[in-house]
């Protein structure tokens, strides 16, 4: 039974590759409230979907991709459990996001098991993820570059995911959403720990992050002539990082569920499309 969800229609491209990544999952994130007994837990990656958590799902379909390695969750002790479960390795948290995200790769490159020289970072909280999606990412993903992000069209993502209420960035290219998964050489950001502090703490406004990159670039913004490569200009003169989109990335890879309203909004649109093939 085939819903938007689980669709896939990117190719993929070969490859001759033989390495295999790692991937650091930082899965801390804490929901309260009506969200957080919706979901009967207080961690967002333990929310049950379709029978089993996030995390666990997470897992599988990074799993299922034949281009993954290991698999290091960082979050609290009953993450790290749910973690081990499914085959993942886990370590303790630490006090925010960026403190996580730099645990795991401090552990990677310490470890002699790192097989790859970059690390994949995704979010643990991506209902409709799927391995095709995974797999295309990374062979798409520019060999030059330090970082590499999925870009998402808000055309695409609307077509998955209709009336979703997401907020689109709008790009002289097209309006479009990143995603959360990302590519990503580790030394090239070990020293810009506390530029990656000021971005996480903006992440959620689109204003306060384009304030961040400077009144030139806040102008093309206003006047929608910011083009992403702009943007990949300007995060190299800041972060001097080799900064890539991947454009017309698959929707899978921006699915994510932040509030109440996502989770609610999902199971709609599930329980609607699995109801129209019965």
């Amino acid at each position: 039974m085939s819903h938007a969800l689980d669709s896939q229609t990117h190719s993929l491209k070969s490859t001759d590759s033989p390495d295999l990544f790692n991937v650091v999952m930082p899965a801390g994130g804490r929901i309260s409230g009506a969200f957080a007994e919706a979901a009967k837990t207080e961690f967002k990656s333990l929310t049950i979907w379709q029978g089993q958590s996030l995390l666990k799902r997470t897992v599988h379909q990074l799993q299922q991709s034949g281009i993954i390695n290991r698999v290091l969750v960082i979050g609290p002790q009953e993450v790290l459990n749910e973690a081990q479960s499914c085959g993942a390795e886990g370590i303790a948290e630490g006090s925010s996001g960026p403190d996580n995200l730099f645990l795991g790769l401090e552990y990677l490159l310490k470890s002699e098991k790192n097989t790859a020289n970059k690390v994949l970072i995704c979010a643990s909280d991506m209902p409709a993820l799927s391995s095709n999606s995974i797999q295309w990412f990374v062979e798409n993903s520019p060999a030059e570059s330090d970082i590499t992000v999925p870009v998402i069209t808000a055309s695409d993502y609307e077509k998955a995911y209709p009336q979703s209420g997401s907020v689109y960035v709008p790009v002289k290219d097209g309006a479009s959403t990143m995603g959360c998964l990302f590519l990503l050489r580790p030394e090239a950001i070990m020293n810009q720990k506390k530029r990656i502090d000021e971005v996480f703490r903006s992440r959620k406004s689109q204003w306060n992050t384009f304030q961040m990159l400077g009144p030139m670039f806040l102008l093309k913004y206003i006047t929608r002539q910011l083009s992403i490569n702009d943007i990949e200009r300007r995060c190299e003169e800041i972060l001097g990082w080799k900064g890539r989109a991947v454009r017309n990335a698959p929707p899978d890879l921006a699915c994510d569920i932040d509030t109440l309203e996502d989770y609610n909004y999902l199971k709609r649109l599930i329980c609607d499309e699995e109801d129209s093939v019965q």
